[in-house]
């Protein structure tokens, strides 16, 4: 895809708590607990200079590097990411080595994401006790993504020296892959660093990344997992990581990005603007850590075509990488704090974060009387249950949205609703929710996970009640 679209940025930053902390506060006010480091990851046919500290598509004077530091970050905990690795010198800084746009390309994300745990093994050995953040713009969001798996799958879950992730965020970034790479990279060769490659390389992971699977959000359903051999869909690799290892996720994509919807319009199977989020979720009923998505709508409505095709690709692609709303919402979340949410946005102008645009879906839903794991008699009205009795409900979505997670929640005849546990649909697209003892009337209800105003769809409730 376009040399921006594959970039990243890794941001490392402190966290005063334990691994299952909801949040780190920022680097200046941990000076005196943990350290804090930033690392910075360019994307596709991106190049890295002898001698240079951060990489071009971070250096503006208005971007993220430079918001890190007005923000407190002292420069030498921004870190560049090289390719082409690095290594610690003889007073503790990291010095990335020059890298070219075939550094980007000829190998695959799995070695990329090899690399960026090399990179952060080394630097914890030297200044152990650090915590970690990753930022990850375009084809560096599914670096970031694919260290996730890496942790996952190869290390489990474990970072040397007492070092600690807390965030990964990723901005415009193809975390679902990418549909039809080679006819992209023949309408735009310049984007792609070249034609496709043989053999194991970005682009053709990107491919087979989208592969994997089908559904909606194309980021959140597909698996970066599968390139380390794991089976994970995007989505819950992210639940997993924040309900389980306390790192936060936030995923931010331009709703203008003609990278991702070349014809500039919303043109069915040819948009996959999709790719760049997951699905954002509330915090665990117990509290916990949580993984956010927003969306900008940034950059004018038409594209330029006559300085060629790449400079149309890459339109509006690397707006993300300025946007002030998208600098504060990483400041935010390194914080522990939730990125902005604004119901709507003005089109075009950016500097607002929304929620990511939601399929229309229903969800049905039924009650039967004690536990039902499979058939049964389940009726769509009041249940009565002796008191104490148990009751199942079904809630039903459909096939395609298999391993989507919903949220249960309950109210008493006189309360308001509270969101109870979430459960995750099966193969057939439907969740059972087996009561606890009724002792009072209950209604319960499932509704997508959402963080705040995007307005998930809700079930219809059903009521047990006791006689």
């Amino acid at each position: 895809m376009a040399a921006a679209l594959l970039c990243v940025a890794l941001v490392l930053s402190a966290s005063p708590g334990s691994a299952a902390a909801t949040g780190f506060a920022p680097p200046v006010a941990q000076a005196a607990t943990r350290p804090a480091v930033a690392i910075l990851i360019d994307g596709l046919c991106s190049a890295l200079s002898p001698g240079s500290s951060v990489p071009g598509s971070f250096a503006q004077a208005d971007g993220i590097a430079a918001r890190l530091e007005a923000a407190g970050w002292p420069a030498s905990s921004i870190l560049a990411f090289s390719y082409a690795g690095g290594s610690i010198d003889a007073g503790g800084n990291w010095v990335p080595n020059a890298y070219t746009c075939d550094d980007t390309r000829l190998n695959g994300i799995a070695h990329d994401a090899a690399t960026l745990d090399g990179m952060i093994g080394q630097w914890l050995a030297r200044h152990p006790g650090t915590d970690v953040d990753l930022v990850g713009y375009s084809l560096g969001g599914l670096v970031a993504l694919a260290y996730l798996a890496q942790l996952a799958d190869v290390d489990g879950w474990a970072l040397p020296s007492d070092g600690r992730i807390g965030a990964v965020v990723t901005l415009d970034a193809p975390l679902g892959g990418l549909p039809f790479v080679d006819q992209l990279c023949a309408i735009s060769p310049g984007s792609c660093g070249g034609p496709p490659l043989p053999g194991t390389t970005s682009l053709g992971d990107m491919s087979h990344v989208w592969g994997t699977s089908s559904g909606y959000p194309a980021g959140g359903t597909r698996s970066a997992e599968q390139l380390f051999g794991g089976t994970r869909t995007n989505q819950a690799l992210a639940t997993d990581a924040a309900q389980d290892h306390g790192i936060a996720t936030l995923t931010i994509g331009n709703m203008r990005d003609w990278a991702y919807d070349p014809t500039e319009t919303d043109a069915g199977p040819l948009s996959f603007r999709d790719t760049q989020w997951l699905v954002g979720q509330a915090a665990t009923p117990a509290g916990g850590t949580v993984s956010w998505a927003r969306v900008i709508d940034s950059g004018p409505a038409t594209c330029p075509t006559n300085a060629g095709p790449d400079a149309a690709l890459l339109c509006n692609h690397p707006l993300v990488l300025t946007d002030p709303a998208v600098e504060q919402a990483i400041l935010d979340v390194f914080a522990g704090l939730a990125p902005s949410l604004t119901p709507s946005c003005p089109p075009g102008l950016g500097n607002c974060l929304a929620a990511p645009p939601r399929q229309a879906v229903s969800i049905a839903s039924a009650i039967a009387a004690g536990v039902v794991s499979s058939g049964g008699t389940f009726r769509t009205s009041l249940l009565t249950v002796p008191k104490g009795g148990r009751a199942t409900v079904r809630f039903t979505l459909s096939p395609a949205l298999a391993g989507a997670h919903l949220e249960i929640w309950t109210r008493t005849q006189s309360g308001t609703y509270r969101r109870l546990t979430s459960r995750v649909a099966d193969s057939h697209g439907v969740v059972r929710y087996y009561t606890g003892a009724v002792t009072a009337w209950t209604a319960l209800q499932a509704r997508f996970g959402g963080d705040g105003a995007d307005l998930p769809a809700v079930s219809a409730a059903r009521v047990v009640t006791i006689r």
